[in-house]
């Protein structure tokens, strides 16, 4: 499950900034730029804020993402290529 973690923690702070992006856009008078999301998360809710959900993503990706990389190294035994 290392990977699911690892793949968590990189791929979620993308994701907080990108849902913010797109509610700002939905919201009346949000301001919907990247670095101004960005730059509001830090400002009120430190670096943390950018792993908010994290627990949801791990539960979703984790498993996921350890059942893709055993299958695809059992495929490569299949197929006769060595392992990574």
């Amino acid at each position: 499950m290392v990977t699911g973690f690892v793949a968590t923690t990189t791929t979620n702070p993308v994701d907080v900034i990108k849902t913010r992006v797109y509610a700002a856009r939905k919201a009346a008078n949000g301001e919907a730029g990247i670095l101004t999301q960005v730059g509001g998360i830090v400002k009120n809710e430190g670096l943390g804020g950018f792993l908010k959900g994290w627990t949801a993503s791990y539960l979703r990706l984790g498993p996921q993402t350890a059942i893709t990389f055993l299958v695809y190294e059992q495929v490569r035994k299949v197929v006769g290529l060595d392992a990574l």
